[in-house]
């Protein structure tokens, strides 16, 4: 993909009303001319593409815990599809009675048929904090490394509620994007006992979530002054198929400093990549 995996204009409009929007992000397209069809792939399926967003600043919080004062690295991340087909997930028959739900990706076929594909995915039910629905397990993935490749500190998020959160192509529509919103769940939120569910992204369309909110941060605490490479990643294990790999995960080189008024601020967008050793903004490679 050749676009810019910084955040668009929609991203950064969708996190200035993502409180009014609530979960249903509608946008539709009066008037206009329907989009070319898409194309399906060698095996005639229609794939998405999901595309690791960078986000466009970091921050700095801090949290009380049984342990003391926490400083915690804050950021937005999003995620947009930018395929020939949805992303679907949907749950699947026997699910357990523990609270996790077992479901699988479906995918669209040129014959009109949805292919349930395998490995099985799993939706936790989370309470609590305001977001008492199910969560997507192993969706995303927020690491920070050292400038080297370190692996040094992992998030804590619990999962991921999956929506058409706002519409990156702005008035233009795209080959298989529909007219509006499609997935609005609010992926069962206070229905613990809920067995059958389907959340989503669209073509055209991204999922959106703001810095502080549902783990959208890595604890820093007791990590020097420096710089460091924050990687967000989509899809971590590999279990949902999308058209390409190679977009998945970015990253952004980090300046943290600690001391009395500590605080954190970007130096360079590398898209497309787990290294950012640089100042500057950085495209594939």
């Amino acid at each position: 993909m050749t676009r810019s995996r910084r955040w668009s204009i929609g991203a950064v409009a969708a996190l200035a009303t993502l409180a009014a929007l609530g979960t249903s992000g509608s946008v539709a397209h009066p008037g206009e001319e329907p989009p070319p069809p898409p194309t399906p792939n060698a095996d005639g399926r229609y794939l998405p593409d999901l595309v690791q967003i960078l986000p466009p600043r970091v921050g700095v919080a801090f949290r009380s815990s049984s342990i003391g004062r926490r400083t915690l690295l804050t950021f937005s991340s999003a995620m947009e599809n930018h395929g020939a087909g949805p992303l679907i997930v949907r749950t699947a028959s026997g699910n357990a009675p523990d609270g996790t739900l077992t479901a699988n990706q479906l995918v669209s076929r040129s014959d009109g048929r949805r292919e349930r594909l395998a490995p099985a995915l799993r939706l936790r039910y989370v309470r609590g904090g305001g977001h008492s629905h199910f969560h997507l397990q192993d969706f995303a993935r927020y690491e920070l490394r050292t400038v080297g490749g370190e692996s040094l500190r992992r998030d804590r998020k619990t999962g991921f509620c999956l929506g058409d959160r706002y519409d990156y192509t702005g008035s233009a529509r795209i080959a298989g994007e529909p007219a509006r919103a499609i997935y609005r769940s609010q992926c069962g939120r206070d229905r613990p006992t809920l067995t059958a569910l389907t959340e989503g992204i669209s073509v055209g369309f991204g999922d959106i979530y703001p810095a502080r909110v549902e783990g959208q941060y890595i604890d820093v605490t007791g990590l020097p002054s420096g710089r460091y490479v924050l990687v967000l990643r989509t899809d971590p294990e590999n279990l949902l198929l999308d058209m390409h790999d190679d977009n998945d995960a970015s990253s952004v080189l980090v300046k943290l400093v600690q001391g009395s008024r500590p605080h954190a601020r970007i130096l360079s967008w590398c898209s497309g990549r787990v290294s950012c050793p640089t100042p500057g903004v950085h495209g594939r490679r």
